[in-house]
């Protein structure tokens, strides 16, 4: 079960990868949400840290802010009513 959860967790960070425009330009907006499993999150948060990219996120609900890594250095605005941010 473990090992299925990663190769899908992978198979996700993929399909990101992929889809994430070859293009974009540093200081571009990229906007993702809370509705994304961790691991796909944490990575758009890297990759938005790394190249340069502006990353909005939107908290989606209480429970699934949770998803978000602590660090969120790459996150340039985040979404979220009070119930999310507490």
């Amino acid at each position: 079960m473990v090992r299925q959860r990663r190769d899908q967790a992978q198979g996700q960070m993929a399909d990101l990868d992929a889809t994430w425009p070859s293009s974009i330009e540093p200081n571009s907006w990229v906007f993702a949400d809370c509705n994304l499993p961790i691991d796909t999150l944490a990575h758009a948060v890297r990759r938005g840290r790394i190249e340069g990219t502006k990353l909005a996120v939107d908290a989606v609900s209480t429970p699934k802010v949770g998803r978000l890594p602590r660090d969120l250095t790459g996150v340039e605005v985040l979404f979220c009513n009070l119930d999310e941010a507490q």
